[in-house]
This record gives C-alpha cells, sequence and structure tokens, in this order.
C-alpha cells in the first residue's frame, strides 16, 4: 500500500513538472522569443529563464547547485590558476 502511494505521488509530481515546463516554455516562446533572434539567442533567453526560476525555487542558479551536489570548487582563482599553469591546484 505505501508503495502504490509513493508511487502515486511520484507520478503526481511528475506530470506536474511536465506541466509547468510546457506552460514555461510556451510562456518564453510568447513572451520573449523574437523573431529576429538566432538560434543561439533563443536558446540563451531560454537558459536565462529557467536559472531565474532556479534561483528563485532553489536559491542557486542549476550550475552552482550541480557544483556544489558533486562538490566541485570553480572559484575564479581556482580557474585562473588552472589557466595560468593547466594544472589544479589544490
Amino acid at each position: 500500500m505505501e508503495k502504490t502511494v509513493l508511487s502515486l505521488n511520484w507520478n503526481l509530481n511528475r506530470e506536474l513538472s511536465k506541466l509547468n515546463y510546457k506552460i514555461h516554455t510556451d510562456a518564453i516562446k510568447e513572451k520573449l522569443i523574437i523573431p529576429e533572434l538566432s538560434p543561439a539567442q533563443k536558446s540563451f533567453v531560454y537558459a536565462d529563464e529557467a536559472d531565474l526560476l532556479n534561483v528563485a525555487l532553489f536559491g542557486q542558479t542549476a550550475l552552482k547547485q550541480l557544483r556544489t551536489i558533486m562538490g566541485l570548487d570553480f572559484s575564479s582563482q581556482k580557474i585562473l590558476s588552472i589557466s595560468e599553469t593547466g594544472e589544479e591546484t589544490k
């Protein structure tokens, strides 16, 4: 019984996520995408809006969240060090 309830909750959350995604992407297409934009510019608009949602919901961008989860530290100082030496410093 408990597995059935968990499965139903998971499916409901999945369907709600799909619906929210559709609503969000349709709104971007209708309100923010203009015909003059290149495909790369359109992709940037979608990605920028997705980041805005992630910050509103989770307090950080998806990339920042991924780096946090994976334990990756990409501070500007570390990136500069890697670019100068080609090696990661501790």
